[in-house]
């Protein structure tokens, strides 16, 4: 898919090295920078239409459609990221994970019913059938990130851009378009972001063209590898969700509300350590180059610290400006994450790395052992200190989560110091087209 070929010849010429960007790995980071720009924007719209109450529905319904996935597929996605990697055929490791997912079907719809009776049970019968659904989608969403971990692998970068704004353009044109009419409601939202999560899985699967027939790997080995993976994705949306949900009852939701706006900010600039870890992923895999994983985690930490500092400086001025003057405490938890930011960018890196090298339970010790101290400082400072106390909370969780990534990789924190050359050639790999073992 070259986009420039649709275009008329003298423009495609002109427009063509522009849009090669696009096939390089900034473009996760404009990927999922643009997909939360759009997720943001339809929050406003959707809460001063459906109001308090039935934007607590949505949000529950989506966190749960968002969740499941992650639960279900167990580290699939890691798995088949590393195998596509090392495999002489990748497509047959996509075959095989595809397989997996048709059986998670019978569990996804026995979730669906459990949901539905714990959480929806005194909505109506369109919502609840809505929400449904969206939880029965689970295995197709869990095919659609095989397929984005095959795309890593390919460097495919253009069609993980496609696959990562996709869902929150749909979602976020079709809330629009509801609005403007009057349609709005708990019914509309749901079917919105269901109907952007069937078009970013049907988006995948068009550019992939995986057939059903061919060679297939093993499918034990593929499940083996799955489940040492499984922790580390779980703990680490955890981290990213549990607090949010265990500070309501601790601090109440004007004080969640101001850590919300704060997590919002801080970790905006996340996407950079993902897009430098995707370059640097197929490499580390392939000749388990320790050299490589240092590098990117040195460059990493160069660019982290700039991005930080620019974040603590200028909150004062972005948060009210985008947020509101009513969020102006919020400021101060906003630069605290904004430090975490760093350490969010270079644990991307870090733990890419140990999944490249087929060492995903280490991941998941590290994660587990940042969510424990996130959590349970948490306790301890929110109480008093409410946002701001959960921030230092966040943060401590994310310092000694990548503290514990080194381990496993024998990198001693000093020798993480990095230089100017060290934060270009990071920059070079996620610019190029090519892989950073061709540089």
């Amino acid at each position: 898919m070259v986009v420039p070929n649709l275009l008329p010849g003298s423009l495609a010429r002109r427009l063509r090295p522009k849009l090669n960007i696009l096939r390089t790995p900034s473009s996760l980071m404009v990927g999922r920078i643009g997909a939360s720009i759009l997720m943001l924007g339809s929050a406003p719209i959707i809460a001063r239409t459906i109001g308090p109450e039935g934007r607590g529905v949505t949000a529950a319904a989506v966190a749960v459609i968002a969740l499941l996935p992650v639960f279900l597929g167990a580290g699939l996605p890691w798995a088949v990221r590393r195998q596509c990697a090392i495999a002489d055929d990748p497509r047959s490791v996509a075959r095989t994970a595809r397989f997996l997912c048709a059986l998670l079907v019978v569990p996804a719809l026995l979730t669906a019913l459990v949901v539905d009776q714990l959480l929806f049970s005194a909505e109506t019968a369109g919502v609840r059938l809505t929400i449904a659904l969206g939880v029965v989608s689970a295995p197709v969403i869990v095919h659609r990130n095989n397929l984005i971990s095959l795309f890593v692998v390919e460097y495919k970068y253009f069609e993980i851009l496609v696959a990562t704004l996709l869902q929150p353009a749909v979602y976020f044109v079709g809330i629009c378009v509801l609005a403007s009419v009057g349609w709005l409601d708990v019914l509309g939202v749901l079917a919105g972001y269901n109907l952007g999560t069937l078009a970013t899985v049907l988006a995948a699967s068009f550019a992939a063209r995986i057939g059903f027939r061919g060679i297939r790997v093993p499918r034990w080995g593929l499940v083996r590898e799955s489940i040492r993976s499984a922790g580390a994705q779980i703990a680490d949306a955890s981290s990213q969700r549990l607090d949010q949900v265990l500070l309501m009852p601790l601090v109440g939701a004007a004080t969640l509300g101001h850590y919300s706006v704060a997590v919002n900010y801080g970790t905006a600039p996340t996407p950079v350590g993902q897009a430098i870890a995707a370059s640097y992923f197929p490499r580390i895999a392939r000749k388990s180059d320790a050299t490589s994983a240092a590098l990117s985690i040195r460059g990493a930490g160069c660019v982290a610290a700039v991005i930080a500092l620019a974040g603590v400086c200028v909150a004062p001025i972005l948060v009210p400006l985008i947020f509101g003057s009513e969020f102006s405490a919020s400021v101060f938890p906003a630069q605290i994450l904004a430090v975490g930011a760093g350490f969010l960018i270079v644990s991307a890196c870090a733990s890419s790395a140990l999944f490249a090298s087929g060492r995903g339970l280490a991941v998941t010790v590290s994660q587990l052992i940042g969510l424990v101290v996130g959590i349970g400082t948490m306790y301890l400072l929110a109480p008093s200190w409410g946002a701001t106390g959960a921030a230092l909370a966040s943060l401590s969780g994310y310092g000694v989560s990548f503290i514990a990534m080194l381990i496993p990789l024998r990198i001693r924190p000093l020798s993480l110091v990095g230089t100017p050359a060290d934060a270009k050639a990071v920059l070079v790999a996620v610019l190029a087209k090519e892989s950073p073992e061709k540089l």
